[in-house]
C-alpha cells in the first residue's frame, strides 16, 4: 500500500517515517517538498479491511469495501470543514488507485502533531495530576463543542485519539474513528448515509 501511495504523492511529499497505525490504517510523517512543512498521512489498510469483511461473511466484500471507502472520504471531507486549535487540521483527502487489485485506497493528509498520545502518557506516567486533567478535559470539550456546532457526533473519543502537544501541552483530537464506526455499523446503515 505504501509503495502505491508513494508513487502517487512522491513528487509533492517526501516520506520520513511511519508514526504508527490504528485498526484500519497506517500513519506516516511526510514533508511537503516545496514548503518543507511536515504533515501526517493516514492511509486506509485495505488488505486488513477486506480480510475483516470476508471474515464477517459478507457475500460481496469488494462491494462493501467500496461503500466503506466512499464513506471514509465523505466523512473526512466533512471534518475538513471544521477548524479548531484542538482538532487536527485536515489539508486534503482523496483516493489512489491500485490498478493491480482494481481498488482505490483512501488517504487523509493532516497536520503533524509533535507529542504523545494521551493513552501512552497514562500508560508510561501513571495517574495524571488534577490540574493537568482539567486542562486536557477543557481542550477536548472545546473541540467537541466545535464539532457539535457542525451537527456531528464523534462517537469514538478515547485517549488513543488524543495527542498532547510536546511544546504547549495542549490536547488535540487526531482521529475520528471513521473506518471503525463504518465497519462496526455497516449492517445497520444505508448506502451513502453519514455516521454521527
Amino acid at each position: 500500500v505504501l509503495e502505491i501511495v508513494r508513487r502517487e504523492l512522491g513528487q509533492e511529499y517526501q516520506f520520513i517515517e511511519r508514526l504508527g497505525g490504528g485498526e484500519f490504517s497506517n500513519v506516516y510523517r511526510i514533508r511537503h517538498v516545496d514548503t518543507g512543512e511536515e504533515r501526517a498521512l493516514k492511509v486506509m489498510d485495505y488488505h486488513y479491511l477486506l480480510q475483516r469483511l470476508r471474515k464477517a461473511d459478507f457475500s460481496d466484500s469488494d462491494s462493501k469495501y467500496n461503500e466503506i471507502k466512499k464513506r471514509f472520504v465523505t466523512e473526512a471531507r466533512l471534518y475538513k470543514k471544521i477548524e479548531h486549535s484542538n482538532i487536527v487540521k485536515i489539508y486534503n483527502t482523496g483516493l489512489i488507485e491500485d490498478k493491480e487489485k482494481g481498488l482505490e485506497i483512501p488517504y487523509i493528509i493532516m497536520s503533524y502533531i509533535k507529542g504523545a498520545s494521551l493513552s501512552s502518557i497514562i500508560r508510561n506516567e501513571g495517574p495524571i495530576e488534577v490540574d493537568r486533567v482539567v486542562t486536557i478535559a477543557r481542550d477536548v470539550l472545546m473541540a467537541l463543542e466545535e464539532i457539535h456546532k457542525h451537527r456531528v457526533i464523534h462517537r469514538d473519543l478515547k485517549p488513543a485519539n488524543i495527542m498532547i502537544k510536546e511544546d504547549t501541552g495542549e490536547a488535540v483530537i487526531i482521529d475520528f474513528g471513521i473506518a471503525k464506526e463504518i465497519v462496526d455499523t455497516t449492517r445497520l446503515t444505508s448506502t451513502g448515509a453519514l455516521l454521527g
